[in-house]
């Protein structure tokens, strides 16, 4: 007699950071590659990441978080683009000086939810980088002047 038991709650596999890549956008133009700092895109295998396929509730999306710097986790509302088994999220309206960490949520067949973190944080660009890219903040919104003791500020 042979049996098996199917787990409601996903659980990922030891290489699960195999199926997932996140960094900024990178674009080819001319035969030249250029990174746009101000997008992230995450391109996962969820369904290659998780021990048993059959405990992921395939009725609900899998989600994708981002956490800049220090910050709340924020999930990514795009809808991702899904070629073969492979889902890919592209977020704007980054913060390109800040560090940047990805995580992948599926929801469980018991309305539970598994979590991975990918293993290795989006470094910040640095000066040298941003000014290459031509890269341009957002201008400075509800600026105020006010007079101190020494001056104006």
């Amino acid at each position: 007699l042979v049996s098996t038991t199917n787990s409601a709650t996903p659980s990922f596999k030891d290489n699960a950071a195999d199926f997932i890549e996140a960094s900024f956008k990178k674009t080819t133009r001319r035969g030249v590659e250029k990174e746009d700092f101000t997008k992230i895109q995450i391109e996962a295998r969820p369904l290659l990441m998780v021990q048993d396929v059959s405990s992921i509730d395939k009725t609900q999306d899998f989600q994708v978080e981002i956490r800049s710097g220090d910050g709340d986790w924020k999930l990514v509302t795009s809808t991702p683009s899904i070629r073969g088994g492979v889902y890919k999220w592209t977020e704007s309206n980054i913060e390109p000086c800040a560090n940047h960490n990805v995580r992948i949520l599926v929801q469980g067949q018991d309305e539970s939810q598994s979590t991975f973190n990918y293993p290795h944080t989006i470094a910040a660009a640095s000066l040298d980088d941003l000014a290459a890219s031509g890269y341009r903040p957002n201008m400075p919104e509800d600026i105020q002047v006010a007079d101190s003791d020494s001056g104006k500020i």
